[in-house]
């Protein structure tokens, strides 16, 4: 997998998640708004309020890895 191998921070925005996964901003948002993607492990609120993703704990959800 070519993602494994890029260097990518633990935390980005979810702008940058959607562009990196192909879901849209809005439905990463709808995800963690529902609970599906475990807070503190897949996603944080950055001191500033803002939502931030980490990419490969949210690959590890993606394969069923990481339960919700």
């Amino acid at each position: 997998m070519l993602i494994k191998n890029l260097l990518i921070p633990k935390w980005i925005t979810v702008a940058l998640a959607a562009e990196l996964t192909g879901y849209s901003s809005k439905a990463l948002n709808q995800k963690i708004d529902k609970g599906q993607l475990p807070y503190g492990v897949v996603w944080i609120n950055a001191p500033d309020n803002r939502r931030m993703i980490n990419l490969q704990q949210f690959m590890r959800w993606l394969e069923g890895e990481i339960e919700t």
